[in-house]
């Protein structure tokens, strides 16, 4: 499926690493610029509230998912199907998500991006 992606073993520095849409099934090393694309603010949560900042380089469908970190989907938070150029900041609620290490990812026209989120329970 377009956008696809699974938890490679043993990589560390997951976050910086996207799955073109196009390869579905082989990471690749980003673009620095990719790194950028995506940020998630603040960063562990302790309520599950978050801001998601993104960029969206190409009109088209755009997708925010939760996996866990060994690669099981979670929860959508959103789906656009005619998303605009530009950037985009939206608050997203993590709903009964457990305290832990997930990994955030946005899928767009051209890339993926990947984001590590931790929920702490302080």
């Amino acid at each position: 499926p377009d956008g696809y992606y699974s938890l490679v073993a043993g990589l560390e520095d997951w976050e910086r690493y996207y799955v073109p849409t196009n390869y579905p099934h082989y990471f690749r090393a980003a673009d620095a610029s990719y790194d950028d694309d995506m940020v998630v603010f603040p960063n562990p949560t302790v309520d599950g509230k978050l801001v998601v900042a993104y960029e969206v380089r190409e009109s088209g469908s755009v997708q925010l998912d939760v996996y866990t970190i060994h690669g099981k989907h979670i929860q959508n938070l959103f789906r656009m199907n005619d998303h605009q150029v530009g950037y985009t900041q939206q608050d997203v609620v993590l709903e009964g998500i457990g305290v832990g290490i997930y990994y955030m990812v946005l899928h767009t026209p051209t890339y993926t991006v990947h984001k590590k989120i931790i929920i702490d329970p302080r």
